[in-house]
């Protein structure tokens, strides 16, 4: 096969742009300060409990969604599946924007978009690889640098339509031992117009990528050939029958599964709490978004180069070496922000990059240890776990921030990552 053949790049095309569409998703956690802000303005009494328990609600029809997904597209075909799901997100995005109360915003714009995100994320990688054989981290990482880039573009485009004067967070509220800063209407009010640019603009990438996707069929001989292969060389013994079963009780499976569970953990809590966080001990909105912006092309970078390595490093190897990193970037994370501004922007930036290399090299990496087709097949299982850290962090909002405030939720967060790193040291013995 010519893996640079006209279908193999209208694929990598279309599954750019799908990508990219959806990646206004992940501005939720550094934007819906806006978003709790404007509807705040009718509703003086509205909980900040709706930033946060409705997220732990939907992380489980998003893992069971994400689990399935392969097993729906074999069904009704992947081609159909993601062209079916983008036209379904625009359209609940166009119902999101009429919505009366936050709530309503969330089901529609969050929940179901969500959903959607969930539905096609595996299925636009496997049909990537299906075009890319022996190159899997290497296009994995232009997919995961290009929703980096385009996560990017979303949250300026946002922050600048949402508070162009760079005005300051000046209305606050207190839960537990923990304060939470929000916007007075006058920058509050931007809001409506941010979301129909951005939501637009998400929303036609998804649909135009989705046309142009297309799955290569592996020949039987040629996916049993590279399933023997793979297997053999990690010497785990995969027969036909059941395969994922007997992958899910190899130790291999299950620390992986709890190492990027704390990753998960750590990068939700963070992720959706970044500007409610951040703003309490630097209250300068266009500062605190250029950095995570910088972040985010840092980490953008990261996914290309993590990519490539994974397809020439071990994977257990280095999984080992950057979650023991991410521990200690993370546990410093309140302790650098209570210290130096710019002392917590360098271990910041730091973060992005190493969390992005975990990240990206989930994929492949499971293609390496347990061979190309169940490789594939367990990887949203494994997405499981990060569903679960999800879940997990938004009750820990709820839960544990009120007692131990952020700071102290970060430390716990980063040690447990550490311990994760302590426990990759038996898959490399």
């Amino acid at each position: 096969m010519n893996k640079y053949s006209p279908e193999s790049l209208k694929c990598l095309i279309g599954a750019v742009l799908v990508k990219a569409g959806q990646a206004l998703l992940m501005t939720w956690g550094k934007s819906n300060v806006y978003y709790y802000s404007y509807y705040k303005m009718n509703d003086p009494n509205l909980s900040v409990a709706y930033n946060t328990l409705p997220l732990a609600l939907m992380g489980i029809p998003l893992a069971a969604a994400s689990v399935y997904s392969l097993k729906l597209a074999d069904r009704i075909g992947y081609e159909k599946l993601i062209r079916i799901t983008t036209s379904l997100q625009f359209l609940s995005f166009l119902i999101a924007l009429h919505a009366n109360s936050y709530l309503e915003f969330i089901i529609f714009y969050l929940g179901f978009i969500g959903l959607g995100y969930a539905l096609i994320a595996f299925p636009l990688l496997k049909c990537l690889w299906s075009h890319f054989q022996e190159e899997e981290g290497m296009v994995t990482g232009i997919l995961f640098g290009v929703f980096g880039f385009a996560t990017f573009f979303f949250l300026l485009l946002v922050t600048y339509i949402v508070n162009p004067n760079n005005e300051e967070a000046t209305l606050s509220m207190k839960v537990g031992s923990q304060e939470y800063l929000y916007f007075s209407e006058e920058v509050a009010v931007n809001t409506y117009q941010a979301i129909k640019f951005a939501g637009f603009i998400a929303g036609a990438l998804s649909v135009c990528g989705s046309i142009l996707i297309n799955q290569r069929k592996l020949e039987v001989a040629e996916e049993q050939e590279l399933q023997v292969l793979t297997s053999e060389i990690q010497n785990i013994k995969i027969t036909p029958n059941d395969p994922l079963l007997q992958v899910v009780k190899t130790t291999q499976f299950k620390i992986i599964l709890g190492s990027y569970f704390t990753v998960f953990f750590f990068e939700v809590t963070l992720g959706l709490n970044y500007k409610t966080y951040v703003l309490q001990k630097i209250n300068n909105d266009q500062l605190i978004t250029w950095v995570d912006t910088l972040a985010i092309i840092l980490g953008s970078i990261a996914n290309f180069i993590f990519g490539k390595m994974a397809d020439q490093v071990k994977f257990t190897l280095l999984l080992h070496k950057l979650l023991i990193i991410m521990s200690i970037i993370a546990v410093m994370i309140p302790i650098s922000l209570n210290i130096s501004k710019d002392l917590f922007i360098i271990d910041y930036l730091l973060l992005s990059i190493v969390s992005k290399g975990i990240i990206v090299i989930l994929g492949p990496g499971l293609l390496q240890i347990f061979g190309k087709k169940t490789g594939a097949d367990i990887l949203p299982i494994v997405n499981f776990s990060g569903l679960l850290g999800f879940i997990i962090s938004s009750l820990s909002i709820l839960l544990i921030v009120p007692i131990l405030r952020f700071d102290g939720t970060f430390i716990f967060q980063g040690l447990l990552i550490g311990l994760a790193a302590y426990s990759t040291k038996k898959i490399n013995q």
